[in-house]
């Protein structure tokens, strides 16, 4: 059978020994989940400061829950950003509501907490 092992930065030098080099996968780096994941695991990033912008537009790529929930991308582990629950409303009136536009105009630049400022993904925009 075709076997393939993906591997998200470096394999641990005990499995790399025992996987065969032409099954190995080597995806992008580990990612600190916005600055979830312990930082002895993965190095946070510096904090965007300003305007951003997500180069994989995660703002729109959003989690469903199991208990309805829906929050703002995958990196929300901590569930920072909820934007609603589909089991008291519309898909589509998410993105009408205060917490969405707070998220918008935060990655505009307005002060206010943001988990993006911490993302991998966060590309910094420079409007001056």
């Amino acid at each position: 059978p075709l076997i393939r092992f993906v591997a998200l930065g470096e394999p641990h030098p005990d499995l790399a020994d025992i996987i065969p080099t032409e099954a190995l996968i080597k995806a992008r780096p580990m990612s600190s989940r916005g600055g979830s994941v312990d930082p002895k695991i993965v190095a946070p990033r510096q904090p965007v400061v300003g305007a951003l912008t997500c180069v994989d537009a995660r703002q729109y790529r959003n989690v469903l829950l199991p208990n309805g929930d829906v929050t703002l991308c995958s990196m929300d582990f901590e569930r920072r950003h909820v934007l609603g629950n589909l089991l008291y409303e519309g898909y589509s009136d998410l993105f009408e509501k205060p917490v969405f536009r707070e998220i918008v105009d935060r990655m505009n630049g307005a002060d206010g907490f943001l988990l993006c400022r911490m993302c991998e993904f966060a590309d910094p925009n420079d409007r001056t």
